[in-house]
């Protein structure tokens, strides 16, 4: 951390669901303090914005959505990490990684950037949320997030062993203490779902045994 702004060598950003419509003030703060911003968003709108608001060096791998080849796609997760974690370790100064939503909701490598940067890079990573893909799906149903049955657990190879998924699949868990919950029906979570990720991602329901959690 830089002992003068109080700033971390990393700022891991959430954008908020709607690609920078919901980001906050701070995030915004911190961006326009960064030497450095590596944006994926695949949004062209919003990285013209940054590209003519930011004094920042901008990394744009918006491109990778413009292929389905999915070894290209995990390739190209590789390189977004590793970008960041290697400007944060060159440079005299705040690195911002700017992803959609809430880090660690919606995309998986922001988690990884935290994890590896702070475990193997020796960096000071900090996390800076945005509206998430979960905010957004309890207001629409009307869901008190922090009712009774409505916690999150965090995902787990135990959990993707039970489902019997493939390691070369990329996995994103939505789960539930008690499910179905009271005022949830899970039909309006899986259409909610699926209108927020990809054609090609495919939403299921699938209950879980104790031991998984």
């Amino acid at each position: 951390m830089d002992s003068t702004t109080g700033y971390p060598d990393v700022a891991v950003i959430g954008s908020g669901i709607n690609k920078i419509n919901e980001m906050t003030l701070e995030s915004w703060r911190l961006l326009n303090d960064s030497e450095a911003v590596v944006a994926n968003l695949n949004d062209s709108l919003a990285i013209e914005f940054l590209s003519d608001s930011l004094d920042a060096e901008l990394y744009d791998f918006s491109s990778m959505y413009d292929s389905e080849d999915e070894n290209t796609r995990h390739d190209t997760y590789y390189e977004i990490i590793m970008t960041v974690l290697e400007l944060g370790e060159e440079i005299d100064g705040l690195v911002s990684y700017l992803s959609v939503g809430h880090p660690s909701v919606y995309s998986y490598t922001p988690s990884i950037v935290k994890k590896v940067g702070e475990e193997e890079w020796g960096l000071d990573v900090g996390v800076f949320p945005g509206v998430s893909t979960a905010d957004k799906m309890f207001a629409r149903l009307g869901v008190d997030p922090a009712s009774n049955g409505v916690l999150q657990y965090p995902f787990s190879e135990a959990m993707r062993n039970e489902l019997q998924i493939s390691e070369r699949v990329t996995f994103v868990g939505w789960l539930f203490g008690r499910y179905p919950h009271e005022g949830i029906d899970s039909q309006q979570v899986v259409n909610y779902l699926s209108g927020q990720y990809s054609r090609t991602t495919k939403v299921h329901i699938a209950r879980l045994s104790k031991n998984v959690f």
